[in-house]
């Protein structure tokens, strides 16, 4: 399962033991938006990882960790998704009943087919935008990132004052305090 994490204005960003748990359980593609405009999609954790260490801390921040289930490992498939007509990025952790096409991922095709024009006609973080949004959303987490504002739908969970989509990348963590 994909993690979100969402590293608000102003909070420090996790340490890098935390970034690479979550980098290894989820090791088909890293991406993340910052509030300042800066952006990163790659299959490579290194290079994530210094791009993601180059935001200033004033900026917040969603970062994805690829768990592939819809269309296959490669960088196009990477979350978060862009939309520059609305100026939202979006990232998905779960599963949507949507079949695969065109080898997009389930969670891209949602955006571009039923929450971009949500979001064009009723405006993020609306009444009417979610429940667009929680029409196959099911036990998903959702974040979307518009100019200095994030938005989060689904259960997220605070840690060090960021707040994670799940917490399935703690065993790994516990593995390097076992190992050391």
């Amino acid at each position: 399962m994909c993690v979100i994490c969402i590293k608000p204005a102003n909070v420090q960003l996790p340490n890098k033991q935390i970034i690479r748990a979550m980098a290894e359980c989820n090791p088909d593609g890293f991406g993340f938006a910052a509030t300042n405009g800066m952006n990163c999609k790659t299959m490579d954790f290194n290079t994530f990882y210094k791009s993601l260490k180059n935001v200033p801390a004033s900026a917040a921040i969603i970062m994805h960790f690829r768990w592939a289930t819809h269309g296959s490992t490669n960088v196009r498939n990477c979350h978060p998704f862009y939309d520059k007509e609305t100026n939202v990025w979006f990232a998905h952790n779960g599963v949507l009943p949507i079949d695969s096409t065109n080898d997009r991922t389930d969670s891209e095709i949602y955006f571009r087919s039923d929450l971009v024009p949500a979001i064009k006609k009723y405006g993020l973080a609306s009444r009417d935008f979610d429940s667009v949004a929680d029409r196959l959303r099911g036990t998903s987490r959702f974040a979307y990132m518009q100019g200095e504002q994030i938005y989060i739908q689904g259960d997220y969970y605070e840690h060090g004052g960021c707040y994670f989509s799940n917490l399935n990348w703690r065993y790994r963590l516990n593995m390097y305090r076992i190992a050391q």
